[in-house]
């Protein structure tokens, strides 16, 4: 077994967490006491260097996307990904740290499965996105032996939504989640096919040609279906939303033949979508009916720096609303305003929104957003055997009843979803959170949830400076921040509220 000398352990500075080499490997190292915790270096999800990371406890937090990880074995405590950090052996040899591994171990290993073929019950689960593939492969990890069928209407499925907007992933093979063959080996059955409806009574299935299937437990995660204006032209095939892989290749290919781009709606897939394209060389007018973007979702003096930041690479805004998307064989050449005004474009992203596809559901009334109210455990009342994840489900929280449509939420809800089928008692115990990559290096998080707030108390320069938070308060609680930079004290933020809730005003600076 290969081993590596660390280095003398008091060289390394108690419960932080830092960087080693050895053997041809990087490691992170927390000391504790007379012994130290070492794992693989960077992070499973993206590689962000855990020596940046956050120790809380017997825990690690991933500095950029706030992946928690057991310093003790390497398990994944909260996504988002799927797999968990190598932990390796230690020893002390007169004073110095050894560690020790084994050649064939994966860096990033996916947790421990149960055997199959234990549990005469049959699980389906509907979707494969953030949700519906963290609910299939948790059961497996909690335990569930059973039979196991994942149903998602996309031949890519599963694979990683949030590169879409992000990076405009054009290979979704490269962003895949989780394989065919590993699916297979653990045996989970996937299944492309478009589902017409659920019955959530009857736990059955009916897909779009008529077949049905049962199941004994029934974790429903269909995601969402984007908003689409209903004016003239919206509906060309240049006319892009960018919610699906193939969404994602049509753009990708589209960048090359294109010189100007209208992207319809200011919220944080179109910025992101601004971000992608103006780096490409496109010159990109955002239209919507805000003059400072983002100002109700996190105030004006943070909407008005990020809406800078665009600017400064070239992103032009323009005020008004949609009346018409001007086409030439189905090709878009403008958008006219209701006010007159003509944007020439000769490719359009509308992002104006999602919307649950909670009409699926056979005989559930749906929340005016679309939301579906779930108990505790993510449990469909009066369905026994039906859990609701992701997107489509309002579950109560420390913030009250909440509905989240954000990657890391919908894993972590997945999770909850399947521990609630195998265990039969699960609560969201975490905190939401949420990154978006815009002009600025790096990415800007938000953790809590606000969907109001009395005051917003700023910490450094919310402006222009690198390193900043915007504490978001109401009713003398801290009920979320936003921020960038300050990994430390942002990981350290969403680790207190993923225990305790929202925060009181006291936590912020004064």
């Amino acid at each position: 077994m290969p081993t590596a000398d660390l280095g003398p352990l008091t060289a390394f500075a108690e419960n932080t967490p830092t960087k080693a080499s050895g053997g041809g490997r990087d490691f992170v190292v927390v000391r504790r006491g007379e012994g130290a915790f070492v794992l693989d270096h960077e992070c499973q999800h993206l590689g962000a260097p855990l020596s940046k990371g956050h120790v809380d406890g017997d825990t690690i937090v991933c500095p950029w996307h706030r992946a928690t990880f057991a310093l003790t074995d390497g398990a994944l405590l909260e996504p988002p990904g799927l797999n968990c950090q190598r932990a390796y052996a230690t020893s002390l040899e007169d004073g110095a740290l050894i560690v020790a591994w084994d050649e064939e171990a994966e860096p990033h290993p996916a947790p421990d499965m149960t055997s199959t073929d234990t549990d005469p019950r049959h699980a389906v689960v509907l979707g494969a996105g953030a949700a519906g593939i963290t609910a299939a492969e948790s059961l497996r990890a909690f335990g569930f032996g059973g039979e196991l069928t994942v149903i998602d209407r996309e031949k890519a499925a599963p694979y990683d939504r949030t590169k879409l907007s992000k990076g405009l992933t054009e290979d979704a093979e490269k962003v895949r989640l989780r394989s065919d063959a590993w699916l297979e080996r653990h045996q989970v059955a996937m299944r492309h096919e478009e589902v017409e409806s659920i019955d959530p009574h009857t736990r059955t299935v009916t897909f779009a040609d008529g077949e049905t299937l049962s199941a004994d437990i029934l974790i429903v995660a269909p995601g969402s279906e984007p908003n689409r204006l209903g004016v003239p032209g919206a509906q060309s095939p240049r006319v892009i939303t960018l919610r699906s892989a193939e969404d994602a290749q049509v753009l990708s290919s589209a960048i090359a033949g294109t010189k100007r781009a209208a992207i319809i709606g200011t919220g944080f897939i179109g910025l992101e979508a601004a971000t992608v394209l103006s780096g490409q060389g496109v010159k990109v007018t955002v239209i919507g009916r805000d003059e400072v973007p983002f100002a109700q979702i996190l105030g004006e003096r943070i909407g008005a720096r990020l809406k800078r930041e665009q600017e400064a690479e070239g992103v032009t805004f323009v005020r008004g609303d949609v009346e018409e998307i001007e086409t030439d064989e189905d090709m878009p050449r403008a958008v006219l305003l209701e006010d007159g005004t003509r944007i020439t474009a000769d490719l359009v992203v509308m992002a104006v929104g999602v919307r649950p596809r909670s009409g699926i559901l056979s005989g559930v009334e749906p929340e005016k957003d679309g939301g579906v109210t779930v108990g505790a455990d993510l449990s469909l009342p009066g369905c026994q055997g039906v859990y609701l994840a992701g997107d489509i489900a309002r579950l109560p929280t420390a913030w009250g009843s909440i509905r989240v449509e954000h990657w890391r939420f919908a894993q972590q809800l997945g999770r909850l979803a399947a521990k609630a089928v195998v265990t039969g008692d699960a609560r969201y115990e975490g905190a939401p959170f949420f990154w978006t990559k815009q002009q600025a290096s790096g990415s800007y998080v938000y953790l809590g949830h606000a969907e109001a707030w009395d005051d917003i108390v700023y910490e450094g320069d919310a402006d222009g400076g690198k390193d900043f938070a915007a504490y978001y308060v109401e009713g003398g609680r801290i009920t979320a921040v936003f921020g960038h930079g300050m990994a430390d004290k942002l990981s350290a933020l969403e680790r207190q509220m993923s225990r305790e809730g929202p925060l009181p005003r006291e936590a912020a600076p004064a």
